[in-house]
């Protein structure tokens, strides 16, 4: 089995330097453009199945890019919560708090003010991949998500930890995985 997770294309949260987490933030005109982008990636593939982040950012990325899918949603998709700072620019949360916000941005840890931390979105992911392991008679499956979720996800299939910090994932892009005899490895990243 063929597992193409993309990253949803550039909404509104990331044009304007906002925290976006949970936050239903709908795409920018360049964000179509890279959720059609990745349409043309995805293109004369047939997908078994199709899954997909809850929020509206991600959503909008996999009807443009399969029109007509009709996706399982996922809210174990979904970006890291970042609590109180959803939708607020990060210039502004960086003055309100401080060493508050410079720890949470730079731990991936966002339970001092009501988001979660980046193990707990890890989790989520797990259960998503675990769910897809399940799958494996199927030939390809998309996933589409977040950066911090394909991060994630890479994560699991490697069972090791990754530097979230360390790894480029572009709005739009695809990272190809594959899962055979009970192992995975990845095949392509950020196409």
């Amino acid at each position: 089995m063929k597992v193409y997770v993309v990253r949803h294309g550039e909404c509104v949260t990331n044009k304007t330097h906002c925290f976006g987490g949970w936050t239903q933030t709908p795409l920018t005109e360049q964000g179509r453009k890279d959720a059609l982008r990745a349409g043309k990636i995805l293109e004369g593939i047939h997908f078994d199945a199709v899954y997909c982040s809850d929020l509206q950012r991600a959503v909008e990325t996999c009807h443009l890019a399969l029109p007509g899918a009709e996706p399982v949603l996922r809210a174990d998709l979904r970006e890291l919560s970042v609590g109180d700072f959803h939708d607020r620019p990060v210039e502004e949360c960086l003055k309100e708090y401080g060493d508050v916000c410079v720890q949470a941005r730079a731990k991936r840890d966002y339970r001092a003010v009501g988001g979660e931390c980046h193990e707990e979105q890890l989790q989520r992911v797990s259960r998503v991949v675990h769910e897809l392991e399940q799958l494996s008679k199927c030939g390809n499956v998309a996933v589409f998500c977040h950066e911090g979720t394909v991060k994630c996800f890479l994560s699991c299939i490697l069972g090791l930890p990754v530097n979230p910090f360390t790894l480029q994932v572009d709005n739009g892009s695809v990272s190809v995985f594959e899962y055979l005899h009970n192992s995975w490895r990845l095949d392509q990243w950020n196409i």
